[in-house]
């Protein structure tokens, strides 16, 4: 069975499969809040500490899970 990524479209989001395109955006709102010290992966502090988490969430796509 071949799974393929969906996009879902409604009235007020648009919710689409996480690529390294999203890594700018995703710094630009993410680096340094707060909510990142409830998370497993640690405090996002920098550009290269939110690429490193997309990188590390993409992974198992990019391998095949």
């Amino acid at each position: 069975m071949e799974v393929r990524p969906v996009v879902l479209t409604g009235k007020h989001v648009r919710l689409e499969p996480m690529t390294e395109e999203h890594i700018p955006g995703l710094a630009e709102i993410g680096i340094g809040q707060a909510f990142w010290d409830f998370m497993l992966y640690g405090n996002i502090e920098t550009v290269d500490d939110m690429r490193n988490w997309v990188l590390d969430i993409l992974a198992p796509r990019a391998e095949g899970d």
